[in-house]
């Protein structure tokens, strides 16, 4: 990482953790940081997807971005990069939640969460909405809890936009794509979805 751009991480992060903890802070993003866990709260809707009979492609879409998204960037970005994370550089900040083991750059729970929260949108415009502000909050919670720099945040999101795209680009050009059908990005979600879908 060049040395202006660790500078301006330290000087953010440090900014964070100087301003913007207390009693109730300090309660909510570990707990967005959990939802966030092995992709927990992404497999949870996944799951509920898989249950319906008309949606169940979309469930495992949701499931095949979220694998995919953690094997490029945990499994192998993580390790060409090798970026030490801010609690391994500052051990002396202490910590609300146990230091992960593995290496910063991207975030992990930015990346996943955002590829997912841009496929939901695709599946439902009024579900994916919340679907991305709760993945801008579990991955600032990153930042918050001292385990992630700004930096590998922001990249995590951005390279979970272009993973989402990425998968959806791939979808049309399989035979698969006749279960994906555009129109689901704005209709509604009606009393049908929950009566007949499920």
């Amino acid at each position: 990482m060049p040395e202006f751009l660790q500078q301006l991480d330290e000087t953010w992060i440090f900014w964070v953790q100087e301003h913007l903890h207390n009693a109730f802070t300090d309660v909510i993003f570990p707990f967005f940081t959990y939802l966030g866990e092995v992709g927990a709260i992404w497999i949870a809707v996944g799951i509920i997807l898989l249950f319906s009979k008309k949606y169940r492609w979309w469930g495992g879409l949701l499931l095949f971005t979220l694998l995919t998204s953690y094997i490029a960037g945990d499994l192998i970005l993580k390790n060409i990069v090798c970026r030490p994370r801010p609690c391994q550089d500052f051990p002396q900040v202490p910590l609300l939640i146990a230091a992960p083991s593995s290496f910063s750059f991207p975030s992990g729970h930015s990346l996943s969460g955002m590829a997912c929260a841009c496929i939901l949108c695709r599946f439902h415009k009024k579900l994916g909405i919340p679907a991305v502000v709760l993945a801008l909050l579990i991955a600032f919670s990153r930042v918050f809890l001292f385990v992630h720099y700004p930096i590998d945040v922001l990249t995590g999101l951005v390279l979970g936009i272009l993973w989402a795209w990425f998968i959806w680009k791939g979808v049309q050009f399989t035979p698969l794509r006749h279960h994906y059908h555009e129109e689901r990005l704005t209709s509604p979600l009606s009393d049908r979805y929950f009566k007949k879908g499920i």
